[in-house]
């Protein structure tokens, strides 16, 4: 007579060795993936580092098609969608929509900050250029009390 089977609920010892050793393998696979992605020290975090590494030559968005414009930062295929459709339909061979890095604020969707990152890799000029500060000893004189060399210190009476 044969022995009814037995239905077992746990593994046997050597499936739980199995099981641990895959267990441990992928484990083990995780924590290499995990250390092996690429770390992103950018300031900016909005700015997809991979794709602005693809932009080697500054990008005119006034002939830039709108795979080009994706490289840009901040903007996806929504936006450059946008920038080619406003262009299309603003400007002409003899006038150029886009002028100014902020002339593209016009576009729907993009602001000034978006604007101004995307500056650095198009191939416009900036209307604002950089400003610096003269350098001052702290203290602001009223404009009706700067004088010029001869002159003596006027005020204003209203």
């Amino acid at each position: 007579m044969s022995q009814p089977h037995r239905l077992r609920l746990w593994p046997t010892r050597r499936q739980q060795a199995g099981m641990l050793i895959l267990l441990a393998l992928w484990a083990a696979a995780l924590v290499y993936l995990y250390f092996r992605r690429p770390a992103n020290l950018d300031k900016n975090p909005g700015v997809d580092v991979r794709r602005v590494e693809l932009v080697r030559e500054r990008i005119d968005p006034n002939t830039a098609s709108a795979a080009s414009l994706r490289r840009l930062p901040m903007v996806g295929q929504e936006r450059a969608e946008a920038i080619v459709r406003y262009r299309q339909e603003h400007g002409s061979t003899s006038q150029p929509a886009f002028r100014y890095a902020e002339d593209l604020q016009a576009v729907h969707g993009i602001g000034p900050e978006i604007a101004h990152r995307m500056a650095e890799f198009m191939n416009l000029p900036s209307r604002t250029p950089a400003v610096t500060q003269p350098a001052s000893s702290g203290v602001s004189q009223p404009p009706s009390a700067v004088r010029t060399a001869g002159q003596t210190p006027t005020t204003r009476t209203q």
